[in-house]
């Protein structure tokens, strides 16, 4: 057994429940015994769900699940035809549900990104927030926005562009019944979105 299969087995036990938010997984060595391979093959497999945000690695505490099961969650109405019930994201089973910026930066656009309709080397800005219930991660959000287009500022408001704020700001909303997009001038009739559906 590879690094990679360990790693979806230990995966499929985190969105299945097995392995909870905040469970100490086994050792490398303990872990390397359980699949009979090398310690190393075994540290590959952490480092593979490190990476993907589902465990944290420290030296002298072991590996930790920084992820919860796989959930239901409503991610909120964001251009129905009637823009007064539109609803925040919030938990399908209850819950209190929280946010945080964890990232924002202006780059120059990498080729990778031409898949999504992005110019090569173009200034974009890349903001990701983290979505939680009760406290566990629940959805790992990147937007990708022109910088044209992220550095507006809607009329009226002082201060750094909403897109723009600092991780730490409180986050900016605009007024009830109002797409962000309409605030911030964006002239956007749809978004396409991709959204995991497991940890």
């Amino acid at each position: 057994m590879n690094s990679n299969a360990i790693a979806a087995e230990i995966r499929r036990g985190i969105a299945a429940g097995q392995y909870r938010y905040g469970t100490r997984l086994p050792s490398v060595r303990d872990l390397a015994d359980r699949y009979e391979v090398s310690q190393q093959t075994a540290a590959a497999a952490y480092a593979v769900l490190a990476a993907l945000g589902l465990v944290r690695t420290e030296r002298g505490s072991g590996t930790t699940v920084t992820a919860g099961r796989a959930a239901d969650a409503h991610l909120g109405s964001f251009s129905p035809p009637d823009l007064t019930s539109g609803a925040p994201w919030k938990p399908a089973e209850g819950g209190e549900a929280t946010e945080e910026t964890t990232l924002v930066r202006q780059l120059a656009a990498p080729k990778a990104m031409e898949a999504w309709g992005i110019a090569e080397g173009s200034q974009i800005v890349e903001r990701t927030r983290i979505r939680s219930v009760d406290g566990t991660p629940a959805q790992h959000k990147m937007t990708v926005l022109p910088y044209s287009v992220a550095s507006r500022v809607p009329e009226g408001h002082e201060g750094a562009p909403p897109m723009l704020a600092p991780v730490g700001a409180a986050p900016l909303k605009p007024p009830h019944g109002v797409r962000m997009a309409d605030w911030l001038g964006w002239d956007v009739d749809r978004t396409e979105a991709t959204i995991t559906a497991e940890p």
